[in-house]
């Protein structure tokens, strides 16, 4: 049929459509060629897409995020997160990923109700690693759930010798995007002993005894204004033996004090020396009743042997005894 117009008619096709555009243009219909190959796509895909958008727009909150890095004394360091993540929205949550530093190991995850031995699959990036957990209960809204994230971390990774006792750490904290943290604490334990010379002035020194820990606070956190933690502190490698000589010497002391409290105490029973002659006298008398014994024991066996009669046994019994 197109073939066949040309010429004048060209024209008036021409124009017939341009005012079936006009007319269509007016009502409001829309003849876009996307629009006209599937309308109801794209309408259900606006929609769609807002509601996305609006959840990749919403703000993930966390209630209480504390991270502590606990430095042994043999150089080994590991590593846990606690989270409270409530859920404040209308709809549930059945996962949740955690960021922890690049090159953990040994992860282990638990929540209020056991740990997760399936569920997690870990995402190595380039800065940390992302562990995404499928919950085995729904967060529904309104509720909340406590999670406990341990770990270990490669020491070589982390710290550096840079002396004879002078060590160099290196943490860098890594926040997953659109999460606001109302309460962050970073925990750092030093080595019994140790002893903290260059850290950021943000960092707090607490003292219990020869422990010593390291923390920095952050309340409502969108971003982390210093994400590298350098800390250096001294520690004598004579300090790895300090613990055990302790242990030592405390089970040495108990051992000593129960002799001692003992011996003072609870003496032993003085021992009373025997007469000579007693003792003799003692033997005399065993060896005689021995003697009758077995004279007895021979008088009863002639008498089963039918060598003497019933009445010459008890006279002789009468005798012996």
């Amino acid at each position: 049929m197109i073939r066949k117009i040309s010429g004048k008619n060209s024209h008036i096709f021409t124009a017939m459509l341009l005012a079936i555009l006009m007319i269509y243009s007016c009502l409001g219909i829309d003849l876009s060629i996307r629009a006209y190959s599937n309308p109801s796509v794209r309408g259900s895909f606006s929609s769609s897409a807002g509601n996305t958008n609006q959840l990749m727009n919403k703000t993930f909150i966390i209630d209480e995020w504390r991270r502590e890095i606990i430095l042994d004394a043999w150089g080994g360091i590991s590593g846990i997160d606690y989270y409270s993540i409530p859920n404040l929205y209308s709809t549930e949550i059945y996962k949740v990923s955690f960021l922890l530093p690049a090159n953990a190991s040994e992860i282990r995850v638990q929540d209020a109700y056991g740990e997760y031995s399936i569920g997690i699959i870990k995402i190595r990036r380039e800065d940390a690693i992302q562990v995404n957990v499928t919950l085995r209960r729904p967060l529904k809204p309104g509720e909340r759930n406590e999670f406990l994230v341990s770990y270990r971390l490669p020491s070589a990774m982390f710290i550096n010798q840079t002396g004879w006792q002078d060590y160099r750490l290196e943490l860098k904290i890594v926040k997953p995007k659109n999460v606001l943290i109302r309460r962050f604490s970073l925990i750092i334990h030093l080595p019994e002993g140790a002893e903290p010379k260059n850290f950021p002035s943000d960092l707090q020194v607490k003292r219990q005894g020869l422990a010593i820990r390291m923390i920095l606070k952050r309340y409502n956190v969108t971003e982390f204004s210093t994400s590298h933690i350098k800390l250096e502190y001294q520690y004598s490698i004579f300090w790895r033996a300090f613990k055990p000589l302790t242990w030592i010497g405390a089970t040495a002391l108990v051992f000593v004090a129960f002799f001692l409290i003992k011996r003072f105490f609870y003496p032993t029973a003085a021992a009373i020396p025997v007469p000579p002659t007693l003792l003799g006298d003692f033997v005399k008398v065993y060896e005689e009743k021995r003697r009758l014994t077995m004279e007895l024991q021979s008088v009863e066996e002639q008498f089963r042997s039918g060598r003497i009669s019933r009445r010459r046994l008890r006279m002789r019994r009468r005798t012996i005894e």
